[in-house]
């Protein structure tokens, strides 16, 4: 699997988080549950985006937020 940077993470990651959080206002604003229904989708392919590519160069292990890897203590941004 190819490496992305972990700053092209959080954009594509906050970029998903962001259309889905609007779907989700504009579904309910004009009473569209469809709307809703693929903002909810948007929104897992989102978390699932980040438990895949949201990962420690180092050691490959999944890190959440924060400059240093809580498994093996490096920086993440080395």
């Amino acid at each position: 699997m190819k490496k992305i940077k972990r700053k092209q993470v959080a954009i594509i990651g906050g970029g998903l988080f962001m259309v889905g959080f609007l779907l989700i206002l504009l579904g309910a604003l004009l009473k569209q549950f469809w709307l809703v229904t693929i903002a909810l989708l948007v929104l897992l392919a989102e978390i699932i985006f980040l438990v895949v590519f949201n990962r420690c160069p180092h050691c490959e292990r999944y890190v959440g937020a924060g400059t240093y890897c809580p498994y093996c203590g490096k920086r993440l941004d080395e």
